[in-house]
């Protein structure tokens, strides 16, 4: 930037000009590496994820709703003199098969508990991006926020007080927001994992 200020007027925008369309190509270039990853396999899925207690009264407000609305179960299993009753965990039909019980795949959750489908993401927008930097173990890496439109939500999902949920948590399905992180790779942008 300081060679631009010290050049004439005309080779100063040419300055300028060039870094904001690189940067403009790397938002497109990010953009579809983004929707093009959304595209494989079921990875545009917007799930609700839940860790399932093993004792005590679930507290998580949506899992909470999801006992209530009957996509899954908890059941009470006395436990010895010296140990509380635990709990047994079982589908339910209330959200229409689109609940399973199984591996979390939430980077914010392990282990096994309830995922239920919600919706899928659809017409990506890059909305801004960190500037891509290198990492520990030299990777090229950047966090995007993003913007999509969610098409076929769940109607179980749909239920104001589930809605209400997820404003409560920051979500919004009529105007999503998201973050992802990239790596740069030989073959362009692909999400870190």
């Amino acid at each position: 930037m300081k060679l631009a200020i010290w050049m004439s007027v005309g080779v100063s925008i040419l300055m300028m000009a060039c870094p904001r369309l690189s940067l403009s190509a790397e938002r497109d270039d990010l953009e579809r590496a983004l929707a093009h990853a959304l595209q494989q396999d079921d990875r545009d899925l917007l799930t609700e994820q839940n860790t399932l207690p093993e004792s005590g009264e679930p507290s998580e407000p949506a899992l909470v709703f999801l006992i209530k609305k009957g996509c899954v179960k908890v059941q009470k299993v006395p436990g010895s003199a010296a140990a509380q009753p635990s709990n047994a965990w079982s589908l339910g039909d209330g959200c229409g098969k689109e609940c399973h019980l199984g591996r979390l795949t939430s980077p914010y959750l392990s282990g096994d508990g309830l995922t239920c489908r919600v919706a899928r993401q659809r017409d990506i927008k890059v909305v801004s991006y960190t500037p891509p930097t290198v990492d520990a173990s030299g990777a090229l890496r950047t966090r995007l926020s993003y913007e999509a439109r969610l098409v076929e939500v769940a109607t179980w999902a749909q239920d104001p007080e589930y809605v209400a949920i997820w404003k409560s948590y920051g979500l919004n399905l009529e105007t999503f927001a998201a973050l992802a992180d990239m790596v740069k790779t030989p073959d362009g942008w692909a999400p870190y994992q």
